[in-house]
């Protein structure tokens, strides 16, 4: 997103969301899917998980929504399809940076099923350490006939990561002595987790209508 015009990345709370700015404005919400997800998740969503970045600039209430006047953000998943597949990711990086991820389709007659595995960990990034966040999202798509579908998509992830120690002056000064008690001998963690139950129907009258229920 980065890469983007318009579209500046923000910190977000301590790093731990999928923070930014779409053209001065702050977003506060990204959709998945169409669905809208709050900005106060504490969670980034990670990438193996997303087919395709939508991004619609100015205002688009009118067809989205509460959105903020900036434009909106929309994160396509990946979905279930007709043919049978297995893969599998590894990477690795400085700053002891390691991802791995795992990709599964099957397909059998009118019922396709997809599940989507995924973890990144982190030594050090910027004030943060001991970073890992852990995906797994299953997903279902049964063509009932020729014009219906039922589809079923459940996305649970989960974040954690350590901030890294702050000087016991600075602690001291601050008033945070009763904060940082109760995390002996490590610095304070965040620990976040989310999950998402979509499911759908869709019926094709002809080429040109059709109905969808979310």
């Amino acid at each position: 997103l980065k890469y983007a015009s318009g579209i500046m990345p923000g910190d977000g709370l301590a790093d731990t969301n999928d923070d930014l700015y779409m053209r001065g404005f702050h977003r506060s919400a990204v959709f998945i899917d169409g669905f809208r997800v709050s900005g106060n998740t504490g969670i980034k969503f990670m990438p193996a998980n997303i087919k395709q970045v939508e991004i619609l600039k100015g205002p688009a209430t009118v067809l989205y929504g509460q959105a903020e006047p900036g434009g909106t953000l929309n994160f396509i998943r990946h979905k279930p399809h007709d043919k049978n597949m297995a893969r599998a990711q590894v990477a690795a990086g400085s700053l002891g940076k390691n991802r791995y991820s795992a990709d599964l389709n099957f397909a059998h007659r009118s019922l396709q099923s997809r599940l989507i595995i995924a973890q990144q960990r982190q030594k050090t990034s910027g004030d943060t350490g001991n970073i890992n966040r852990e995906l797994v999202s299953p997903a279902i798509h049964w063509q009932v006939t020729e014009r219906a579908q039922i589809y079923l998509n459940l996305h649970r992830q989960h974040n954690y990561q350590q901030s890294k120690p702050v000087p016991q002056e600075l602690t001291s000064n601050a008033g945070w002595e009763d904060f940082y008690r109760e995390y002996p001998g490590r610095s304070p963690a965040f620990d976040s987790r989310f999950s998402l139950i979509t499911s759908g129907y869709n019926f094709d009258f002809n080429d040109d209508w059709a109905l969808g229920i979310d």
